[in-house]
């Protein structure tokens, strides 16, 4: 796993350099994924080049923003706040129908997204992205959303490995424990709606990737998000 950081932090680096940047915009949520990512940066690039960005929610528990303060001052990264709930709150006003939960979920995470590529503007900053492998593979992120990004450092680990990878590092344990959710939605969390734990859906997704085919329902679900989520994982299509 050490090897993995080194790799990680080495390909920070260099493409940083490839990019003439200097500066990191990262959305910071209060969970695992952001935290050892933001870590992952400062180790990469230093502490005074990382700006961590926290846009909380209606769906925002307190807890999940003080983590996310916390973690901001354990890295001494700079911290922005900004509520995006008005902004989605008119956009979400001025459309001719009352969006559904998922709908309006996916609009805050794509608003989100717009305001950390304005602050990357304004620092001439890149924005890393936080999603893990477990993540990308089944396609459980916002496309334009919190899928957009510059790089994506732990996107080579599955959420387990990036759990204890946090764990050995220092990350507080408030975060590491806690039940992964994307806040989407009141009452929303990864398990409910993926239907099991990141270590089963990890345990399959591992089979899958050595090439052999796990038996049983929750492992046909799994390879069928995998198969419908393509779209997500790939540049548009010219035809």
């Amino acid at each position: 796993m050490v090897g993995k950081e080194k790799r990680i932090i080495l390909a920070l680096r260099s493409y940083f350099a490839s990019a003439k940047r200097k500066k990191a915009v990262i959305g910071i949520s209060g969970g695992v994924d952001s935290a050892l990512t933001a870590l992952l940066a400062v180790r990469a690039i230093g502490s005074k080049n990382v700006i961590g960005v926290l846009l909380p929610s209606s769906f925002t528990p307190k807890k999940d923003m003080e983590d996310a303060r916390e973690l901001c001052r354990m890295l001494k990264i700079r911290k922005i706040e900004i509520n995006a709930i008005p902004l989605a709150n008119a956009t979400a006003g001025s459309l001719p129908m009352k969006l559904k939960p998922l709908s309006f979920g996916n609009l805050i995470a794509r608003l989100r997204m717009l305001i950390l590529y304005a602050l990357a503007n304004e620092e001439n900053a890149l924005v890393i992205g936080t999603g893990d492998k477990s993540e990308i593979s089944i396609g459980y992120f916002t496309k334009y959303g919190d899928g957009a990004c510059d790089i994506l450092p732990i996107g080579n680990l599955y959420k387990t490995e990036a759990i204890s990878l946090a764990k050995k590092f220092g990350i507080p344990p408030s975060i590491c424990n806690k039940s992964s959710s994307p806040r989407l939605w009141k009452g929303h969390s990864a398990k409910g709606e993926l239907g099991a734990e990141y270590e089963e859906i990890d345990s399959v997704l591992s089979l899958i990737e050595k090439g052999k085919k796990p038996k049983g329902k929750f492992a046909r679900s799994i390879a069928k998000r995998i198969r419908e989520s393509r779209h997500k994982r790939i540049a548009p299509p010219v035809v």
